[in-house]
């Protein structure tokens, strides 16, 4: 069964790029539906899930420095930006 995502209104929808040196690993944190689509086909599925009402409000992956394609794969254009003009 596919989770449903909770509408989240344009100017609170945000993608958050963290890169933690001291513990090698890069966190990335949305709640904008398309981009966490992307982001699950790409990546799979979230380590966490942030639940709302129900619904999905947004997912966070963590990706070790050892894991270049995947961090390649997590901040590329295509995926975080997609066809947004």
């Amino acid at each position: 069964m596919q989770e449903e995502f909770i509408y989240t209104i344009p100017e609170e929808r945000e993608t958050i790029i963290n890169i933690i040196y001291s513990e090698s690993y890069v966190d990335v944190y949305t709640s904008h539906k398309n981009v966490y689509k992307r982001l699950c086909e790409s990546l799979g599925e979230p380590q966490k899930k942030y639940p709302q009402e129900n619904k999905i409000s947004g997912g966070a992956w963590r990706i070790p420095f050892e894991d270049k394609k995947t961090i390649n794969q997590a901040l590329s254009r295509p995926i975080l930006i997609g066809d947004i003009t």
